[in-house]
């Protein structure tokens, strides 16, 4: 079926091929650079809020911020 990902029956100008479903230099090494940029802040926030979530809510600490209960 190369180069076609999604021929078509009805239009086969109108397929998909493997060219038509690329971007171009530009938008690829944007994506690289907001990649680069944004993957450590994700990664950095996901575990500092797991470090901070760690381990079972007791009975004391629930008690002990009751100041905060609706």
């Amino acid at each position: 079926m190369f180069p076609f990902l999604m021929p078509s029956d009805i239009m086969p100008q109108a397929s998909l091929t493997v060219w038509d479903g690329t971007s171009s230099q530009l938008t690829l090494f944007t994506m690289l650079l907001a990649t680069l940029v944004f993957l450590p802040i994700v990664l950095i926030y996901t575990g500092l809020a797991y470090r901070i979530m760690r381990g079972a809510a007791t009975a004391e600490q629930i008690e002990g911020n009751s100041a905060h209960l609706y």
